[in-house]
């Protein structure tokens, strides 16, 4: 629901079959871009031209998890089957791959963005930080006291005070940026 705060009504947006509609009303995310443009993470992604008032549907089959839009209005989409850029050249989203192993990035549960620009990420094997030139990826897994196939969708955070907060079943893991 979109509510607008001029008049105080609300909009409801639900699973339709028009194409201009979302497929699937279990939004698990939803970030806003730089451009005022609403993104739905579901069974694919959803973008929400807010003006226009119509979507438009990417990366059909990946069931999303999370949308991080970054300080340079970069859209990043973390799903099962990857960790996903938006590239506004073709518009539309290219799997990320770890620059220094060239593999995929899976199982994608959470994206957040520090204050020096640095995307972490958790799956259910590691945390990664991936540098703000996206050219160099650290992995916190097992050797660093992660616990693998722990980690949570939802309960990770990024506080004003630089800290990251990756929460699991039994605590959470705190890193200063």
């Amino acid at each position: 629901e979109k509510l607008d705060p001029a008049t105080g009504i609300f909009t409801h947006y639900t699973y339709n079959i028009d194409p201009n509609n979302l497929i699937n009303e279990n939004a698990s995310c939803i970030a806003e871009d730089h451009s005022n443009n609403m993104w739905i993470g579901t069974r694919g992604l959803f973008r929400l031209d807010q003006k226009s008032k119509t979507f438009q549907h990417f990366l059909e089959s990946a069931i999303i998890t999370s949308i991080c839009v970054d300080k340079n209005g970069n859209i990043w989409v973390g799903s099962d089957d990857g960790l996903y850029w938006y590239d506004n050249k073709s518009a539309q989203f290219i799997q990320f791959l770890n620059p220094v192993a060239g593999s995929e990035i899976k199982e994608v549960k959470n994206i957040l963005e520090d204050d020096h620009q640095n995307l972490w990420i958790s799956n259910t094997s590691s945390i990664l930080k991936i540098n703000d030139k996206r050219n160099e990826v650290r992995i916190y897994g097992e050797n660093f006291g992660v616990h693998t196939n722990t980690l949570l969708t939802a309960n990770n955070y990024a506080s004003k005070n630089g800290e990251i907060f990756f929460a699991d079943q039994g605590g959470y893991y705190e890193f200063k940026s």
